[in-house]
């Protein structure tokens, strides 16, 4: 992904999984990281990445939302969810996307660290996945920063 179709798709999963001060988010997780990391897999690896890659290419051109505040980004996500969103191009099933984007966010967000996801093991740690439950706290430095 370029630096543009990176941010564009930031901006979408913390819009699909936003954080909490009580609770990480996509962001937290790294949840673009995973996605990146897939995209740039071997196609060879999985029949489905050389499509995902071209979706995304393309949706992300055309969704111009990395300078939005979340609730205008969940507002263009509302759309793309019931095919109305506006500037897709014609071939892209809209439904289509906005599913495969939920899932790759969810995926990036609670899938094992070593893909590339779940930062640190941030959403296992605060479901207390592999142990007791670990509260989830913003540092200062990430509050000040709208994160």
């Amino acid at each position: 992904m370029s630096e543009d179709q990176r941010a564009r798709a930031e901006a979408i999963f913390d819009a699909l999984l936003p954080a909490r001060d009580e609770a990480p988010g996509a962001t937290d997780a790294g949840a673009v990281d995973y996605l990146d990391a897939l995209l740039t897999r071997d196609p060879s690896s999985y029949y489905e990445i050389q499509g995902w890659r071209d979706l995304y290419t393309q949706a992300l051109d055309a969704l111009d939302v990395a300078d939005l505040g979340r609730e205008e980004v969940t507002a263009v996500l509302a759309k793309l969810q019931r095919g109305e969103a506006e500037g897709v191009p014609e071939g892209i099933d809209q439904k289509r996307l906005f599913t495969t984007m939920r899932n790759h966010c969810i995926e990036g967000c609670f899938a094992d660290p070593r893909w590339h996801g779940n930062r640190d093991a941030v959403m296992w740690r605060w479901l207390g996945s592999h142990g007791p439950a670990q509260a989830f706290e913003r540092s200062q430095a990430e509050v000040g920063h709208g994160v």
